[in-house]
């Protein structure tokens, strides 16, 4: 059996007072950097990565009330005193045979105390004091000294007595845990009544004298002190006050040896606390407790899962599918701790950087555990300054992506970066219990992103994976993290191994970064290509035309996504084509209907005139469109129309009577004949300038549209003629161009920029040698930013 566990054994809620650190911002772009507050792991990582080795990574972390008791005693201490030279010369003098008379200590002291009442008088005060210190006892027969006294002789001092309270901090269940008040700062520890300190059947055991000297050596060393010589000589207990602190113990494991350690750590004062980590670390009990409880915390996430049989664990056909990204990346992470190692005790720098992998240049390490590789990502976002960021993982959960995701991605996109996020369509194998792979919040997020940054957001989904992928761009080189997943056997205690399938970030080659990148740029070329189609299907005829569609004009300057854009192009073009259409069958229609509301009465030569040169306009522009026969049929009967309707009679009208056209009007009631005939004046030229190449460009133009040059008996011949012009290395200095891949094999399309126009052919069959010769200074060519001369071909014809 298998259970699902939460990603790395983080407790979703588990919120740890916490003072509001920051990470500071960079100084460029202030005014459009917001701070990023720091979570909870990029806090706790920053800290173990500082206090374990490279070749550890870290398991997961478990929230962790220490209790304790605050007892306060009266204790009564004896401390050393100076005592007068006078007092310390009696002392040594009866030290050195261990009683001396009244008598002979005048005599050695040079006083005559039989006979000068003072210098009496001074000896037996000063013999008064020592009994009452205790350093001798006896009379003036005989004076001994003490044990005190000998204590007093070898270090010339005397103890005094004094008292005064203090307050030991300790664990009921190990008194011998003396480190709780240099670990934990008083300002923050909580309050709590017995109830919720003593579990069920347990009581509060209070300290033995012994063990309150041993505490006092630690917390209250003016009370005992075996190096300042303070000697408790009693301690009445007072009140006492239950408290709690909060911590977090972080399980780390390390790939060389498998053995797991804990580490305490305190969110509050972002330290780790060595002395309570010792404690975990000796107390297998409480380790395996601790261990076991983070595992069950973990069962809320698909990040993690326990396995109870290894076979079982191994045979998962994801663990199967990483096992040799795992390898690699873990012999990885020990060369660079071995090389860190050797670089430390030589104390000079690493081995050169490979300046062609963006990856060393960053720093980036080999294998990440999922809390390391959280703090990476707000590297990633607000200190490499990539160019692009890609994130991809199946699922976009709320409480992730609004609360860690969301705040970094708005920051990047303001200062100008674009950002990619895929995730799966949902999969039977993969998320049976998912009803869709994105969170409700979440959605309206992305949605939210691509609406505000449109040309710096983009979002789609893909169908089914598993695996997470992060891509790093910066000036065109890549950084790729990819999710392995991996089999972990823990075993804190010899009797106690679990085993536990969990997602690593591994940091790939290079190259593979450069695959990954090109793979997910056509991916999401594809969907909104695929998402821009659905768009124009759906435009009424008035604004087809006009239609710009900035997310696919990014993916359209990447030269391997051209094939791409080749349906795509065919197909905006017939739908315009085919909105033209409607458009001009409804002016055509009102037409009809306009001429026919006047045949009644006829027509005045003027209005024969008006109506012809309209309907030429009408019919001119419909060449090669896609019109029925029905409407064909229509521009016919109105012409027949025109020309047989009867004139009315208009008397002194002059400006009712018909104005002929001047021999050079170039206006559209020019003969077909004429236009051919300059047409194949131009298509004969041989270009040598700017002006003969736009003259020849029009006519190889104008006979690639529609059937013209079928009617002007050339049929393919023009194509030679645009193939000789490309071939001319001189005359190409003088235009932009662009060759992409056609529908037909072997075919492309030709686009040429010059005099602010955009001369557009298709299926031309260039040649592999002249394909070679163009493709070097090939550029992208706007649409938007040229004149498409078929819109007034043959007014332009004539102005040439």
């Amino acid at each position: 059996m298998k259970q699902n566990t939460y990603n790395k054994g983080r407790n979703k809620n588990f919120t740890p007072k916490s003072k509001k650190f920051k990470s500071q911002p960079l100084k460029e772009d202030f005014d459009k950097k917001e701070t990023i507050e720091e979570t909870l792991d990029q806090r706790l990582n920053n800290v173990i990565d500082k206090n374990k080795a490279i070749s550890e990574l870290i398991i997961g972390y478990i929230p962790y009330t220490i209790k304790f008791v605050a007892q306060l005693y009266k204790g009564v201490t004896n401390k050393p005193e100076k005592i007068s030279a006078f007092e310390k010369a009696i002392v040594g003098i009866i030290s050195i045979d261990g009683q001396t008379s009244l008598s002979n200590i005048g005599k050695i002291l040079g006083l005559d105390i039989e006979h000068d009442i003072a210098e009496q008088k001074m000896i037996r005060n000063a013999i008064d004091s020592m009994i009452r210190y205790n350093l001798v006892t006896g009379d003036e027969s005989a004076y001994f000294i003490t044990e005190q006294g000998q204590e007093f002789a070898s270090h010339g001092e005397r103890m005094k007595s004094f008292s005064s309270d203090f307050e030991l901090w300790y664990l009921n269940n190990n008194h011998s845990f003396a480190g709780l008040r240099d670990c934990i700062p008083s300002d923050d520890i909580q309050l709590i009544n017995e109830s919720d300190f003593l579990k069920e059947e347990e009581s509060l055991t209070p300290l033995s004298f012994e063990e309150i000297k041993a505490l006092s050596e630690i917390q209250a060393s003016n009370m005992q002190s075996s190096k300042e010589r303070f000697i408790l000589q009693n301690a009445d207990p007072q009140n006492h006050n239950f408290y709690k602190y909060e911590l977090i113990v972080c399980f780390v494991q390390s790939i060389r040896t498998k053995q797991v350690r804990a580490i305490v750590y305190d969110d509050i004062t972002q330290s780790v606390l060595p002395q309570l980590s010792q404690l975990i670390e000796d107390d297998g009990d409480l380790k395996q407790t601790l261990f076991s409880k983070m595992l069950q915390a973990a069962s809320e996430s698909e990040d993690l899962t326990i396995y109870n049989d290894l076979d079982l664990a191994k045979s998962d056909p994801l663990v199967k599918e990483d096992v040799a990204n795992i390898i690699t990346a873990e012999k990885k992470l020990i060369e660079q701790e071995d090389k860190q190692s050797i670089a430390n005790e030589e104390n000079k720098k690493t081995e050169e950087v490979n300046f062609n992998d963006l990856s060393e240049r960053l720093h980036k390490r080999a294998l990440y555990d999922t809390i390391a590789f959280e703090s990476e990502l707000h590297n990633i976002f607000q200190t490499d300054k990539p160019d692009e960021i890609w994130l991809s993982s199946p699922w976009v959960a709320d409480g992730t992506f609004m609360r860690n995701r969301l705040p970094l991605i708005k920051n990047y996109l303001k200062q100008g970066g674009k950002v990619f996020i895929s995730y799966s369509s949902p999969d039977e194998g993969l998320d049976s219990h998912k009803d869709k792979m994105v969170g409700n919040q979440s959605q309206k997020a992305l949605e939210t992103l691509e609406t505000e940054y449109g040309r710096q957001f983009f979002h789609v989904e893909l169908p089914a994976f598993h695996k997470k992928n992060v891509i790093e761009v910066k000036n065109g080189q890549c950084v790729l993290f990819t999710g392995s997943f991996n089999v972990l056997s823990f075993s804190v205690t010899p009797k106690n191994i679990t085993h536990v399938r969990t997602e690593e970030m591994c940091l790939a080659h290079y190259q593979a970064a450069i695959n990954q990148y090109h793979l997910s740029k056509k991916q999401f070329a594809e969907k909104y290509i695929e998402k821009a189609l659905q768009e124009i299907s759906k435009l009424p005829s008035g604004d087809v035309q006009n239609y710009k569609n900035e997310k696919i004009e990014y993916f359209r300057k990447d030269a391997n996504l051209e094939e791409l854009f080749i349906d795509y192009d065919n197909i905006l073009e017939e739908r315009r084509a085919l909105a033209k259409s409607e458009l001009l069958t409804k002016e055509i229609e009102a037409l009809k209907n306009e001429i026919e509301s006047k045949m009644s009465n006829g027509l005045s030569q003027k209005e024969v005139g008006f109506y012809r040169a309209k309907l030429f306009k009408l019919s001119s522009t419909c060449d090669g469109s896609i019109i029925s026969d029905d409407i064909q049929n229509v521009i016919i009967h109105l012409q027949k129309l025109i020309n047989s309707s009867t004139m009315k009679s208009k008397v002194n009208n002059a400006s009712d009577s018909y104005n002929p056209k001047k021999k050079n009007d170039v206006g559209n009631t020019e003969s077909y004949d004429r236009i051919l005939s300059l047409t194949m004046s131009f298509y004969e030229l041989e270009p040598t300038d700017s002006i003969s190449i736009i003259k020849h460009l029009t006519a190889l133009f104008y006979l690639s549209s529609y059937d013209n040059a079928i009617k002007a008996n050339i049929g393919d011949k023009w194509k030679d003629k645009l193939i000789a012009l490309l071939s001319s290395s001189e005359l190409r200095k003088l235009f932009k161009y662009n060759i992409l891949k056609d529908k037909q094999e072997g075919a492309s399309r030709v686009f040429i920029a010059i005099d602010e126009k955009l001369y557009a052919f298709y299926n031309i069959r260039l040649g592999n040698k002249l394909v070679k010769q163009l493709l070097p200074d090939k550029i992208f060519l706007n649409k938007d930013d040229y004149h498409d001369p078929l819109k007034n071909i043959k007014e332009l014809l004539f102005s040439l």
